[in-house]
């Protein structure tokens, strides 16, 4: 049986998901239905359903985590990148000074070659400035917004420790002065 056709149904479970992928990617039941010759209100009846929201949802979270994945993957790159530049400095092309007019470029006599600059000092300060902050975050543990019961609680603890002071102090002076 199927999962989300009723039986007798004119559309199969696979046109059913090509309909939610591609209203998905479009955001528009009219580009939806040209796209995949489905009947507009037939996707408009189907936006309706708890199999709908649900098949939407999946897409959703396949999408979230390949745009995860693929960040991860900038990330590691841009960073094995960036200790590169830090170890062996920018590559930048420069006319190769030993050319010769006399003789064709070649590998063995280029026109420009490539030479390695360090990186400056204030580029350097800003990516460890920024890869500090980011180790920072991620190491730091998550706290929690009090909620109003903490905050109550806390206000409470507050006002005993003043109402205790105060009567220690009451005790105090009215002890003193028998």
């Amino acid at each position: 049986m199927s999962d989300l056709a009723g039986p007798g149904s004119k559309y199969t479970d696979t046109d059913r998901r090509r309909a939610v992928a591609e209203y998905c990617a479009t955001g528009n039941v009219s580009a939806t239905s040209r796209a995949i010759s489905i009947p507009r209100p037939t996707i408009h009846g189907w936006l309706k359903t708890d199999w709908w929201e649900q098949e939407v949802s999946e897409v959703k979270q396949q999408i979230t985590e390949q745009i995860c994945a693929q960040s991860m993957q900038i990330a590691t790159k841009s960073g094995e990148a960036i200790l590169d530049r830090i170890e062996n400095g920018d590559s930048t092309m420069v006319r190769n000074p030993d050319y010769t007019k006399d003789e064709e470029v070649s590998e063995q006599n280029p026109l420009y070659i490539e030479i390695k600059t360090p990186v400056k000092a204030q580029a350097l300060a800003v990516v460890g400035g920024i890869a500090v902050d980011k180790t920072i975050s991620l190491s730091v543990p998550q706290s929690r917004p009090a909620s109003d019961s903490d905050k109550i609680e806390n206000l409470i603890k507050k006002f005993q420790a003043i109402s205790q002071a105060h009567s220690d102090q009451l005790e105090k002076s009215v002890v003193s002065e028998q």
